[in-house]
């Protein structure tokens, strides 16, 4: 029996101002994308919960949002960058827990656990484990479903938000999932729910046991398969390992430095956690990158792109401690409390040599 999770980072975009900024820790917060035609033009990315019992949603225009906001609400612009730099930082994290594993957005993922856990229950310790360490690592919550597809896993992790861990076993598809309104179902939007409600489908149930020829006469036969497929639990979609984008190790310093000596020593103890990492994603790497976090939580980074692909750990340590050094040279005020080390534009191994066969071919 397959085993899948789904990871959802609660309101991802505000938990990472909130941290940046721990005094809008319990505040309604509410991250923007301006569009720049005026002050208030644009919309909601997204909210935290405090916002969310105010009516405020996510893609609901700033001004509404501002209509329904309080006088301790805080509207930040989104920083795409920022929130990037953490989510690859989770994403590894859960990487390490999975058999095989699928980025589906920046705060979505699942993992295939089918060959770690061989049980739900087991599963289960293991969704409190990921949950720990990415709390513990980066201050973050998320909610993780358990199914045994990807379908049924995106439902349980929906099912208690924020901060949640649900389990829906096979034999409790009936009891758990069938009951719920239409719309919890994977890929129905409000368009295609108020198709399916003029059909008199309004649970997911009422999908499950609908004709299916008139359900073809209205959706087509592929969506209509699709979704009644997904009603009764069914979804062969393959949990799809694809090529990280980075590989990266960061942690807090054993106490608050710009001691240039303390910090090298630091970097070399982060490349050789990143060393295995390298081994077993079997990449090259082209650039490298520090990420220095101050006493005042900023996150700074600084990259290098280097002439070509390479594995050598010795290269990523050089060159993170060049660039530590200009870092500091910079920011004479900047004290560090976390640092990390990071690789970034990866090549699967087997592709540089058949790159390096063809150039041979060519020459």
């Amino acid at each position: 029996m397959p085993i899948i999770l789904h990871l959802d980072l609660d309101y991802f975009y505000a938990q990472c101002e909130m941290n940046r900024h721990p005094d809008m820790k319990g505040r309604p917060v509410v991250v923007c994308v301006y569009s720049g035609r005026t002050d208030d033009s644009g919309a909601v990315a997204t909210c935290s919960y405090e916002a969310r019992k105010l009516g405020i949603r996510s893609g609901m225009m700033i001004v509404q949002a501002k209509r329904l906001a309080n006088e301790i609400t805080s509207f930040l612009p989104a920083d795409m960058d920022f929130y990037r730099e953490i989510s690859g930082r989770v994403m590894e994290i859960i990487e390490n827990y999975a058999d095989s594993f699928e980025q589906v957005s920046i705060d979505e993922a699942y993992l295939d656990v089918s060959r770690k856990c061989h049980s739900f229950e087991g599963a289960k310790l293991l969704a409190s484990e990921i949950k720990k360490e990415i709390k513990e690592n980066e201050n973050l919550t998320c909610s993780i479903g358990i199914g045994w597809n990807k379908v049924t896993s995106k439902i349980a992790a929906g099912l208690q938000k924020p901060d949640g861990l649900t389990l829906i076993k096979t034999e409790e598809l009936k009891d758990k999932i069938w009951p719920l309104d239409v719309k919890e179902l994977f890929t129905i939007g409000p368009k295609t729910k108020e198709e399916l409600n003029k059909l008199g489908i309004r649970t997911i149930e009422n999908l499950a046991n609908f004709d299916m020829n008139e359900l073809t006469n209205v959706l087509g036969e592929n969506r209509a398969r699709q979704l009644h497929n997904f009603a009764n639990g069914v979804d062969e979609r393959p949990v799809s390992q694809s090529l990280r984008k980075q590989i990266s190790r960061i942690a807090t310093l054993k106490e608050n430095t710009r001691d240039m000596e303390k910090l090298e020593k630091f970097i070399d103890y982060l490349a050789e956690l990143l060393k295995p990492r390298l081994a077993k994603a079997k990449v090259h790497f082209k650039t490298v990158s520090i990420m220095a976090i101050s006493t005042d939580l900023e996150l700074h980074t600084k990259s290098e792109t280097l002439p070509e692909q390479t594995d050598n750990i010795e290269t990523a340590k050089n060159v993170s401690k060049k660039l530590m050094k200009e870092f500091l040279d910079e920011r004479p005020d900047a004290v560090l409390r976390r640092m990390g080390i990071r690789v970034a534009n990866l090549v699967r191994k087997e592709e540089k040599q058949e790159q390096g066969q063809r150039k041979l071919l060519e020459f």
